[in-house]
């Protein structure tokens, strides 16, 4: 074969296979917030992938990084935040704990916080009943992300800390072995190395 016609035909499969492959999709839609009522438009993951393997701390690598990290709706009037920003807020401590911290928080959607958003999704996920301690744990883990990405190494440790207390919460309720590799990893990128070390025992 031609070594032209050979290397343009590599570099077509190369594209077409990254084109199939590699891509992040979202689409725009209207939902209701949950919390206030008020019409939303929101953009909703529809289907991403990655290329190599996660980091130590479960962080997915690039495109499902950065796109899992996009993935969170947030209402610009009340500023509840949630995966799903049309799932109901059911409990009054929740709405409290969103009219206490609405300055912050809307104030962290008009500049694009995606860590303090992410922080505010996770405490309403662990305030709902039930609490959902899992899913607030990865919300909270994803605003470490977020800060890690910035440079922002005091709340990067904060929210690490957040996210242990929910780990060892949903751990002392349901035993989930490979958890306690990233409970190890928490108390490691936090400074706690003989709580890290009791846990690898």
């Amino acid at each position: 074969m031609n070594k032209s016609l050979f290397l343009r035909l590599s570099c077509f499969i190369f594209v077409a296979f990254s084109c199939v492959t590699l891509a992040t999709t979202f689409v725009s839609k209207n939902v209701k917030c949950g919390n206030c009522g008020v019409e939303v438009k929101v953009n909703e993951l529809v289907s991403t992938s990655h290329l190599g393997p996660m980091d130590l701390d479960t962080r997915p690598a690039p495109l499902a990084r950065e796109a899992y990290l996009s993935a969170l709706q947030s209402c610009p009037q009340c500023g509840y935040c949630a995966s799903d920003l049309s799932r109901k807020v059911l409990k009054k401590e929740s709405r409290e704990y969103l009219a206490t911290h609405q300055k912050e928080i809307l104030s962290a959607i008009e500049k694009h916080d995606g860590a303090y958003r992410h922080h505010t999704a996770a405490s309403i996920a662990a305030i709902e009943n039930p609490p959902n301690l899992p899913q607030a744990m990865w919300l909270e883990l994803s605003a470490a992300w977020e800060c890690d990405d910035r440079n922002d190494n005091a709340n990067a440790v904060q929210y690490r800390k957040n996210t242990l207390e929910y780990l060892q919460k949903h751990l002392q309720r349901k035993e989930v072995p490979h958890l306690l590799l990233l409970q190890c990893d928490l108390l490691r990128r936090i400074r706690q190395f003989d709580e890290a070390q009791k846990v690898m025992e």
